[in-house]
């Protein structure tokens, strides 16, 4: 977890056009215990692409949420509609959908405004950092500055955006790769059970 003093100070940066921290917690949300992103509505949307259907993020409120796609099918919601949420320090609210976006990978299925979540969350931190580069500055000179100014909030990792996908599907492949496995013996004593057959 991370600081979110770290967004503002990178935000100050020479080469950073804007800087905005993610929190996650968990909500129940229609009953159910869910994992949640919370951002800052007004720059969420310029550092990631969540393609977004219906709705705007800019829309997103402490009075609402976005939601992704195959949630919103699943509980039959669209924009306006109420959802019962209980915060983690048990209070309870109706919010109302604003946004359906289709890319979820970064902030999961549910997507809270960082004022409203903050007020019920307890210790405001950050789970990660997302910067937008200026046009025309060079990569490897405002990364280098991005990691010299995060070296004093934990020496946490510095990445593109290959370096981000990456490390976000390496344990999806390593899965892959025991199931490979796993099939490949399973192929292995079916063909010897034949044989002995």
């Amino acid at each position: 977890d991370l600081s979110p003093q770290l967004a503002a100070r990178l935000s100050r940066l020479p080469g950073v056009q804007l800087a905005t921290g993610l929190a996650t917690g968990n909500a129940t949300i229609g009953g159910r215990t869910s994992r949640i992103t919370a951002a800052d509505p007004a720059s969420i949307g310029q550092v990631l692409d969540l393609a977004v259907t219906h709705g705007s993020l800019r829309d997103l409120s402490p009075g609402s949420l976005a939601v992704s796609s195959t949630t919103a099918a699943s509980w039959h919601w669209t924009v306006g509609s109420p959802v019962p949420v209980t915060y983690p320090d048990g209070s309870t609210a109706t919010l109302h959908v604003a946004a359906i976006f289709a890319h979820p990978d970064i902030t999961g299925d549910y997507l809270f405004d960082r004022t409203g979540w903050d007020r019920h969350a307890g210790q405001k931190l950050d789970s990660a950092v997302f910067i937008r580069i200026a046009a025309g500055d060079p990569t490897a000179t405002v990364r280098a500055a991005v990691a010299a100014a995060a070296a004093r909030y934990g020496q946490p990792r510095v990445q593109d955006k290959a370096q981000y996908r990456a490390s976000s599907t390496g344990g999806v492949n390593t899965i892959l790769g025991l199931v490979y496995v796993m099939l490949a013996l399973a192929i292995v004593i079916a063909l010897m059970g034949v044989a002995n057959t």
